[in-house]
C-alpha cells in the first residue's frame, strides 16, 4: 500500500558514510584497493523515522530519553553508545536500552524508512547498463551474475579497474579493457562462492548460468562503446552521495525531509531535488535535533543487522537461533514488525540497491530468524 494523502515528516541519519569511493593503487605490490574497504561488505544506509506531520512529538521523544537513562556525559544520543562494549550483534539486540528503544518505536507506531546501497555493486553495474540489446535477459540478473563473479576475486578485479582508470576509459584503451574484462569473467565464472545457492536464488540451472555468462561476454566483446564508462573522473567510483539524498526527496516530494547536516552536499541535493514544486528540505546539526539522533540509532541497528545477515549462511542463522535468548528473539521480531508495518503504510519507505542474490538471501535469512519457527 502507498498512502499518498498522508504527509510525513521524515528524519534521516546515515551510516557507513565515507562520502567518496575511489580506487587507490599500491606500488609496492602493484595492487589496487578501495579508499574505504568497508564498502565491500557494509551498505551505505540513509534512513530514520517518520510520522504524520501534525503529530505532537515532543512529549513522546522526552519519554524515550527518560527511559534510556543516558549518562550525564552523553550530550547526544548515538547508536554507538547503545552498542558499546558489546562484541556481537545478538548482544546488542538483547540489551536493555535497545529493548526500550524498539518498544518505544513499536508502541508509538512510528514508521521507519531507509535507502540502502551496496556501493561496490552500484559502482560496477554501469558495465551492464552500457551494453546494447541485453533485454533478452533481465538486466538485474546480468548485474547479479557480474557482481557474483567479481566479488569472488575482488582484489584482481580492482587491479583491472585501476589499470584502466575506471570509470574513465579512453578510446585507445577500450578494446584492451573489454578483452581483459572478458578474460577475467571467463576465468572466474566457474568458481564463484556458494554457486548452487546462487543458482537456486536466481532460478537458474548450470546450463542457463553458463549461457548467460557467454551472453554477457559476447555483448561486452561486441560493444562499440561503453558509454557510461567514458567522460568521468579517473578512478572515482562514487564522487558523492547527493543523488541518494535527492532520490529520497523526489520519491516523497510532498513530505518534509530533515537530514543530518552534510555541508559538502547540501547545495547539490537542493539542486537535484524536484523543481516541479517547492520541496521542504532541512539540514540540521544532529546535536540540536533529537529525532535525527533517534534516526542514528535506527540506521546503526539495521546496518549491523544486515551485516550479520549477509556474513553468515542460512544454516548458520538456523543454528545460532537455537541458542538465542528469548529477549534477543523478541527484539528481532519487534524490529522486523516495525519494518513490516512501515512497508504496509508505504512500500517506498524502503529502497535497496544491491545484487538480486544478496537481496534474496537477505530476505530468506531474515524471515527464518524472525519467525516463530525454531
Amino acid at each position: 500500500m502507498t498512502n499518498k494523502s498522508v504527509i510525513f515528516k521524515m528524519y534521516y541519519d546515515e551510516t557507513n558514510n565515507f562520502r567518496k569511493l575511489r580506487l587507490k593503487s599500491y606500488l609496492q605490490d602493484r595492487s589496487a584497493r578501495l579508499n574505504c574497504e568497508t564498502a565491500l561488505n557494509h551498505d551505505f544506509i540513509l534512513g530514520g523515522i517518520a510520522f504524520e506531520k501534525d503529530l505532537e512529538i515532543d512529549p513522546i521523544v522526552k519519554d524515550l530519553f527518560n527511559k534510556l537513562h543516558l549518562q550525564s556525559s552523553i550530550k547526544e544520543l548515538k547508536y554507538k553508545y547503545l552498542a558499546s562494549r558489546r562484541p556481537s550483534f545478538f548482544e546488542i539486540i538483547e540489551s536493555q536500552n535497545v529493548t526500550k528503544f524498539l518498544n518505544w518505536l513499536y508502541d508509538n507506531r512510528f514508521y521507519v524508512h531507509y535507502f540502502a546501497v551496496n556501493c561496490f555493486y552500484f559502482s560496477i553495474v554501469d558495465i551492464i547498463d552500457s551494453l546494447d540489446n541485453i533485454y533478452y535477459y533481465t538486466p538485474v540478473l546480468l548485474k547479479s551474475i557480474l557482481y557474483q563473479i567479481v566479488t569472488n576475486k575482488t582484489d584482481d578485479f580492482l587491479s583491472l579497474l585501476e589499470k584502466f582508470n575506471y570509470p574513465n576509459l579512453q578510446e585507445c584503451t577500450l578494446a584492451s579493457f573489454k578483452r581483459e574484462l572478458c578474460e577475467f569473467l571467463k576465468l572466474n565464472s566457474t568458481s564463484i562462492e556458494s554457486k548452487q545457492v546462487f543458482l537456486s536464488s536466481c532460478n537458474l540451472n548450470d546450463d542457463e548460468y553458463c549461457y548467460m555468462v557467454k551472453f554477457l561476454v559476447d555483448h561486452i566483446t561486441q560493444a562499440n562503446d561503453l558509454c557510461f564508462l567514458r567522460g568521468n573522473e579517473d578512478k572515482i567510483l562514487i564522487d558523492n552521495f547527493a543523488t541518494f539524498y535527492a532520490s529520497r526527496v523526489n520519491d516523497f516530494s510532498n513530505n518534509l525531509h530533515i537530514f543530518d547536516k552534510e555541508c559538502q552536499i547540501s547545495d547539490i541535493v537542493l539542486s537535484l531535488a524536484s523543481k516541479e514544486k517547492e520541496i521542504n528540505i532541512s539540514f540540521i546539526d544532529s546535536r540540536h535535533d533529537r529525532l535525527i539522533q533517534i534516526s542514528d540509532v535506527f540506521v546503526g541497528l539495521i546496518s549491523d543487522f544486515f551485516y550479520y545477515i549477509d556474513s553468515v549462511t542460512l544454516y548458520k542463522v538456523i543454528d545460532e537461533k537455537r541458542s538465542l535468548r528469548r529477549s534477543a528473539l523478541n527484539n528481532l521480531r519487534t524490529l522486523w514488525d516495525i519494518v513490516c508495518y512501515s512497508e504496509q503504510m508505504n512500500i517506498k519507505f524502503f529502497k535497496n540497491i544491491n545484487s538480486l542474490f544478496n537481496l534474496t538471501q537477505r530476505e530468506v535469512k531474515i524471515k527464518r530468524l524472525c519467525s516463530q519457527e525454531w
